[in-house]
């Protein structure tokens, strides 16, 4: 699963593929596959626990749209690291942004109304889809850094400046916590390797963040309404 590294630069300035992770990828690809293909089969997580959210709570249109994307993360992640390139890296990607969006339609049912996160949905959903295909036309990240960061900066002030309808908002700090964790495995992806690791990080990377998506069906399996 590979993620977007954003640097700091003039608001203006397009955000440009990161070549020097996409290098590597290929340089690695050759190693891997006489190995255990670690950075493939780490995907299958994602797959696990989608399927089970898919067939516990595929009901409702956002949480439907949610888990699928975690379900076919672990595809297009397996996909790209088997054979990196911008082609799959795009298959990679989309499954990652709709989840994004869909989490921030949730939240926004649970926390503004239930017309509230149905009106928004779609609008998020076709946001993502654009932001990506924006980037094969332009090659330019700058929308597709807002579809994955906006949800982390908007959904910290939503859950402080409105309470939820459901009990276990613990389970989302949990996700998010392993999330971060995650993007510091993947920041840390070569010193991890280089100490002697038998996994990379970015590895443990995908591992964290199936863990943030196992914490996201904990709380709708345990979620109970707040009177």
């Amino acid at each position: 699963m590979n993620e977007l590294s954003v640097t700091v630069g003039k608001p203006c300035r397009p955000f440009r593929e990161n070549v020097p992770y996409a290098r590597r990828a290929r340089r690695t690809q050759a190693v891997e596959r006489l190995k255990l293909p670690s950075d493939q089969i780490s995907n299958l997580p994602f797959v696990v626990v989608g399927a089970i959210a898919l067939w516990q709570f595929g009901r409702d249109r956002a949480s439907f749209v949610l888990f699928l994307g975690i379900f076919l993360t672990g595809f297009g992640s397996a996909y790209y690291h088997w054979n990196p390139k911008n082609d799959t890296l795009f298959w990679d990607r989309l499954p990652m942004a709709l989840t994004f969006m869909a989490i921030l339609a949730l939240a926004a049912e649970e926390r503004l109304g239930t017309r509230t996160g149905a009106i928004l949905l779609w609008p998020l959903l076709a946001l993502a889809v654009f932001s990506l295909l924006l980037w094969r036309w332009t090659d330019d990240l700058r929308l597709y850094g807002w579809v994955q960061f906006f949800p982390c900066i908007a959904l910290p002030l939503l859950f402080v400046a409105r309470p939820s309808k459901y009990s276990g908002t613990s389970y989302w700090l949990i996700a998010a916590a392993l999330y971060a964790l995650a993007k510091l495995c993947e920041f840390y992806d070569h010193a991890i390797y280089s100490i002697g690791f038998i996994l990379s990080g970015h590895t443990l990377k995908h591992f964290a963040a199936a863990g943030a998506c196992l914490a996201i069906l904990r709380y709708f399996q345990t979620r109970r309404p707040i009177s």
